[in-house]
């Protein structure tokens, strides 16, 4: 018998919610936040002729490529190379406003407080501001296609979240955990007031063939089997991915084997054996004749 989720009459106790949180509250912290000012040098401004994009994208024709890494024509790669020259002719006044702001000769165009890591600014841009203090400066960097130079205002560190910030999370990761256990549950019971006339009855089924055992696919079906040939019980649980199965072997049988199989077998025995004897024989010696270790040439 297969038990799934579905199978479960489970409702959500805030209760016992709220105790989870509590035994595991130190894994919900807030992220670590910055307080930044942004001054933002724009690209969009900045006038390029025909001439200078052809230049540019000649010069730099390596860098456009498809997923491939087949070469684009200028055609396609136009847009690109006309952003990326933008860029490169805006560097001088980015470095400029940099200094400036620096000075406290220019006011930031952004106060804004993102936490760690967040998607407006770049990869590049958080790692240099992870290695700063709070009133630290980060010389410009291309965000898009404009440049940003950065001021760390305050860095605010991570705490451990309130219930209710961590209500949604902890709920979720209660939810899997509480399921898991109740599957577990119902298929203790299920095994021990197993009813053959509820369950699904197999053909016989063979470890090296593939058998896909309704209502499981294929996968499944490898996994439960391979599970099931290992153990020794006649009746017993077996957990697949996200589902349990409830089992009961009703009948087994040797089949003939061939002269492949046959050899294949005594190889085994043979070799099982040998290692045996060698085994047993390396202890009666170790007994009869203990080893005494020396180590020489030690100084204090």
């Amino acid at each position: 018998k297969v038990l799934t989720n579905d199978d479960l009459d489970f409702v959500i106790d805030e209760a016992k919610v709220k105790a989870f949180w509590e035994m595991k509250k130190e894994n919900f912290m807030t992220p670590q936040m910055y307080e930044l000012s942004i001054v933002w040098t724009e690209t969009k401004d900045n006038t390029v002729t025909e001439e200078e994009i052809k230049s540019h994208y000649e010069a730099n024709s390596f860098n456009y490529t498809d997923g491939a890494g087949k070469q684009l024509p200028y055609e396609e790669a136009k847009t690109l190379a006309t952003s990326d020259l933008k860029i490169k002719k805006t560097k001088k006044a980015a470095q400029k406003a940099y200094i400036a702001f620096k000075k406290g000769n220019l006011e930031s165009n952004e106060k804004i407080t993102l936490a760690m890591n967040d998607a407006k600014l770049t990869e590049e841009l958080w790692g240099e501001l992870k290695e700063r203090s709070s009133g630290e400066i980060v010389k410009p960097k291309v965000v898009g296609a404009n440049y940003a130079t950065v001021k760390i205002e305050n860095i605010v560190l991570p705490k451990v979240k309130t219930y209710e910030e961590a209500k949604e999370e902890v709920t979720a990761l209660y939810t899997v955990q509480a399921k898991k256990e109740a599957l577990v549950a119902l298929a203790e019971s299920t095994l021990k007031n197993f009813d053959q006339n509820d369950a699904i009855i197999s053909d016989f089924v063979k470890l090296e063939e593939n058998v896909n055992l309704n209502p499981l696919n294929n996968q499944e079906s490898l996994q439960f089997l391979q599970k099931l040939f290992t153990s020794s019980k006649e009746k017993g649980i077996i957990s697949v991915f996200d589902k349990v199965i409830v089992y009961n072997i009703l009948e087994q049988k040797l089949l003939p084997m061939d002269v492949n199989q046959t050899d294949f077998v005594k190889q085994t025995a043979n070799k099982l054996k040998q290692s045996t004897f060698e085994s047993n024989l390396i202890k009666m010696l170790d007994k009869q004749y203990p080893t005494d270790v020396y180590i020489g040439g030690l100084k204090n």
